[in-house]
């Protein structure tokens, strides 16, 4: 599943990208893959790919008011 149900985030990521790429979900729901998938990111330290996740969270759905929050936080966590 695209959430964080196992230890392994390459499990997670794996599922995350599975369902971005399908392309059946609606843009708050595709947007919610992305933000999961972000969150996985983080898991394995890859700051930049959450950033890239949260930004395409927020270009699919722009009202997704979480995805802005965490991308600022990741923005601010690399100074």
């Amino acid at each position: 599943a695209c959430i964080d149900t196992t230890d392994d985030p390459s499990l997670c990521i794996a599922a995350c990208l599975r369902i971005i790429r399908q392309g059946y979900e609606t843009p708050e729901n595709l947007s919610i893959a992305y933000e999961n998938l972000a969150h996985q990111l983080l898991r394995k330290n890859d700051i930049d790919g959450a950033i890239a996740a949260y930004s395409e969270a927020i270009s699919v759905n722009p009202k997704n008011a979480q995805a802005w929050t965490n991308r600022g936080a990741r923005f601010r966590s690399k100074k």
